[in-house]
């Protein structure tokens, strides 16, 4: 029932149904120009073993066991308080985020930095990655290791063209979508239950006037009567199926009474 309810009001309230589409059709297009898509761009740096580790002619990625827990370390160092300060020092403007890679067992720094701008973001990464080596180095100067034993650290890939992010953006629009959707149905059914409580007034009122003005008959609309016909007629008490008038005389009555009249 409410379902036909509301179809009917909408085709009835067409042209207000079309003025919400198109109100709606305009936070849509708000929605897409306010909330912008952000552009990520990603790198990932390997920490590899100290020199000193690995025999002279080894491959150094057989000896990365044990380096994941480094990787956490210097993370955790590039995101403290005073990285943070360096970083908007150098003009980094975008979101970013340094930890290790889940996502493999070997020692990966993950780091990703996200913005409006896709050069912005892409710089805003070089600054934060190229701070990796030098974190590295601070940490291990004050343990009195030989710098043949420092890890060191090699870019395994970084994004040159970040890659946009529209999980914002598709969530604005859908939002606005629905709520105007919804306010339209909801202005749409307002309005019809409004022009129709306004309707029944004068609907009732025209019923009224039009039985007001239909014609009563009255003595002056009745047919003439001559005085004869209007004699009484009685039943004969001899002969209950014949009738006579008041003097007497049998009368002979048409079945229709308006033709007795007559």
């Amino acid at each position: 029932m409410f379902v036909a309810d509301l179809r009917g009001a909408l085709v009835r309230r067409w042209y207000a149904v079309l003025a919400c589409l198109l109100l709606t059709g305009g936070l849509v297009v708000a929605g897409a120009k306010l909330v912008h898509a952000s552009y990520q761009a990603q790198a990932w740096v390997l920490l590899l073993p100290p020199q000193s580790s690995v025999p002279t002619g080894s491959n150094p990625y057989l000896a990365l066991g044990g380096l994941s827990a480094s990787a956490q370390v210097v993370s955790r160092a590039m995101t403290d308080d005073t990285a943070v300060a360096a970083y908007k020092a150098a003009g980094v403007t975008s979101e970013f985020t340094v930890g290790s890679d889940v996502t493999t067992s070997a020692p990966v720094i993950l780091v990703t930095a996200a913005n409006v701008d896709a050069a912005r973001a892409r710089a805003d990464l070089d600054v934060i990655v190229n701070t990796v080596a030098p974190t590295l180095v601070a940490l291990q100067t004050g343990t009195e290791v030989r710098p043949s034993a420092y890890i060191t650290s090699r870019i395994l890939a970084q994004d040159r063209d970040p890659v946009p992010d529209r999980k914002a953006q598709t969530r604005a629009v859908v939002a606005a979508a629905g709520l105007g959707l919804g306010l339209s149905i909801v202005l749409v059914v307002l309005l019809d239950a409004l022009l129709l409580r306004r309707a029944r007034p004068h609907r009732h009122l025209h019923r009224i006037g039009r039985s007001r003005a239909r014609p009563t008959p009255d003595a002056n609309t009745l047919p003439d009567v001559d005085e004869d016909d209007r004699e009484l007629v009685t039943t004969s008490s001899s002969d209950p199926g014949r009738r006579v008038s008041s003097n007497g005389m049998p009368v002979e009555l048409d079945t229709d009474p308006i033709s007795a009249l007559r």
